[in-house]
């Protein structure tokens, strides 16, 4: 026996997972406390941060949460009240020096791609070089 059954008639699981519901976290002045990785809280440090006011929420999912006499939307993203001062010197570990090292060679990929795409000589002429072919022309 075959019994056909439509999808808005199966159970949809309404819990809340604590490692799901990540919450964004902001310093005072609204940027990201780290990039790398992202500053990120879980549910549960959000929700106490949110009650001992240590934080502003600046956006929520669409997700709540219950309790007999109070209902709260959980945050995604909250800012914190207290200015945070950024390190000056970050930790000096392989995942920074692969960073820094890979923003430096874009910066002189873009160089190196600017430079061999246009030279310029004086204020009036220039020397485009384009596939191993010079040619020169006036620029107005």
């Amino acid at each position: 026996m075959t019994v056909a059954v439509s999808p808005e008639a199966l159970p949809v699981s309404t819990a809340i997972s604590p490692g799901s519901w990540p919450a964004l976290v902001l310093n005072a002045d609204y940027r990201p406390l780290s990039y790398y990785p992202l500053s990120l809280w879980s549910l549960q440090d959000t929700i106490k941060a949110v009650f001992l006011d240590r934080v502003t929420v600046v956006s929520t999912y669409d997700k709540a949460i219950h309790s007999p006499s109070f209902e709260m939307r959980l945050p995604s993203v909250v800012s914190l009240k207290t200015y945070v001062k950024p390190s000056r010197n970050p930790a000096f570990t392989r995942f920074n020096v692969f960073l820094a090292y890979s923003a430096m060679q874009n910066q002189l990929l873009v160089f190196y791609q600017r430079l061999r795409s246009t030279i310029y000589i004086g204020k009036t002429y220039s020397i485009h070089i384009r596939r191993g072919a010079a040619w020169g022309g006036a620029v107005p």
